[in-house]
């Protein structure tokens, strides 16, 4: 269904207009010839269940085809208007809107309402506000967004934005944010917020609620030690700004700009060395380069080798990290159930054998990026990583890509090697046969077969270590 003409109460399309209709300048209007979507938010906490209420405004530009859906949430009124003057036309909504191409610009009005209780992802309480998921109206192109949010007294809030803290005024925060995304996320909350210098520019800053106040400096230099090695590694940091948030829900979300952290696991006392360093790097990766999961999700096993196996790798425990690494890869995945590593694209936990495909896209994952740069050397590993994220910030990255950036920085050719890794859904299977120590004189000679015992053999490197008593 594309749109037609229905009653639509009088009270909410006038409501829609007000927000909306207020007089434009001649810079925002250069700023709009990319697609745009404007949000205006309040909210009804509760104990039980919170209600949003949300006014949406999208530009559609000329030769522009749109597809919104609206999941989970009741839209109460809807409008279509374009810059002809023509008569602006009522829309009936239900689960889905799709407009097609048209010659002039037009401009969509949208008013909703979402209720929340008891979800995963989402909650409006007197508590906090965390809204990750199915909250308004999804696009299915990347848009610029402008949020205005009314909070509860005493709240604060985040949101993707250029600028932070959010400029504020009485109880209404406005974000605007210039990177064309298809959602977005939002925490509000009575926090208390700190910052640090990261550098010239740069600074890191948390927003904790009062009870864990005084874990905020500890956080605050671990993140400004992470922001530091990581732009050494892969390149400057890609936003103008890093804050810690603090979630009453448990989520561990790597979001651009922000981490959002659920309270419980915050107080942990190794998350700072583990999982914070985690979320940072995809601020890089994952987020600044964005994933092309119809090719597959490189993301994640690039990430936690360059954190969680990096960090215990330094402490002396490589070994150890990656014979565990590959216990737990065996543990998840049955013979008759593995995936190859490209077939991985989602590590959410709601997904069907969820651990089987986690233990494939992070842990099997993690291991071809040290079996990498185990190939080529730590310098071409470096070089090679800097080259990937230089030529595809901004840009949707796949398996494909990462190949051809190691590749040029080792000058050498990987098909093979990565065609093997990604195709397969089988593993290595290697024995030690026919040991034999022969001595001769003061001498002693070690002879052993190393054997494949896999079906189709890999092409692989097998370092050998020899102890002696």
């Amino acid at each position: 269904m594309l749109f037609s003409q229905s009653v639509v109460p009088a009270i909410a399309v006038c409501l829609i207009l007000m927000i909306f209709n207020l007089p434009v300048s001649s810079a925002q209007l250069l700023q709009r010839e990319e697609a745009e979507y404007q949000l205006s938010l309040s909210f009804i906490p509760g104990q039980q269940s919170g209600k949003l209420t949300g006014t949406a405004k999208l530009t559609v530009l000329p030769g522009q085809r749109l597809s919104l859906t609206f999941p989970q949430m009741e839209v109460t009124g809807a409008l279509l208007r374009d810059e002809s003057g023509a008569e602006s036309e009522l829309l009936d909504i239900h689960d889905a809107l799709i407009l097609p191409a048209g010659k002039i610009r037009r401009t969509l009005f949208i008013s909703y309402t979402k209720n929340v209780a008891g979800e995963a992802d989402n909650l409006i309480s007197p508590a906090g506000i965390s809204l990750t998921s199915n909250w308004h109206p999804l696009p299915d192109q990347p848009m610029r967004f402008r949020v205005s949010a009314t909070l509860p007294e005493k709240f604060s809030a985040i949101t993707e934005s250029d600028t932070f803290p959010l400029a504020q005024q009485g109880k209404t925060v406005r974000a605007v944010y210039e990177k064309p995304v298809t959602a977005i996320h939002f925490a509000a909350g009575p926090y208390t917020i700190h910052k640090r210098q990261v550098r010239e520019n740069l600074f890191v800053h948390s927003m904790f609620f009062p009870e864990d106040a005084e874990l905020a400096d500890g956080y605050l230099l671990a993140a400004t030690e992470y922001l530091n090695r990581y732009e050494r590694e892969i390149g400057p940091y890609p936003y103008n700004h890093y804050v810690i948030v603090a979630n009453r829900l448990p989520t561990g979300f790597g979001i651009p700009t922000f981490t959002l952290l659920g309270q419980t696991v915050l107080r942990l006392p190794f998350i700072k060395a583990t999982s914070l360093g985690h979320e940072i790097v995809h601020s890089w990766f994952g987020n600044r380069v964005e994933v092309d999961y119809h090719a597959g999700n490189w993301c994640e096993g690039l990430t936690a080798f360059l954190a969680d196996h990096a960090y215990r790798d330094e402490k002396g425990e490589g070994v150890a990290d990656r014979n565990e690494t590959l216990t737990r890869y065996l543990s998840y995945v049955a013979k008759d159930l593995a995936i190859p590593l490209r077939a991985f694209a989602s590590a959410s936990h709601s997904q069907a054998m969820a651990e089987a495909k986690r233990a494939v896209g992070y842990n099997r994952g993690a291991l071809l990026f040290h079996e990498l740069r185990e190939k080529i050397g730590r310098q071409a590993f470096g070089d090679g990583l800097r080259l990937f994220y230089a030529t595809n910030r901004d840009r949707k990255a796949s398996w494909d890509d990462l190949r051809q950036s190691f590749a040029a920085s080792a000058k050498t050719d990987l098909d093979t090697f990565f065609s093997e890794r990604l195709e397969r859904a089988d593993i290595p299977d290697l024995a030690v046969e026919k040991v034999a120590i022969t001595a001769a004189g003061n001498s002693s000679t070690l002879s052993f077969t190393l054997q494949q015992k896999t079906e189709k053999p890999f092409t692989l490197l097998v370092p050998i270590r020899i102890r002696t008593l």
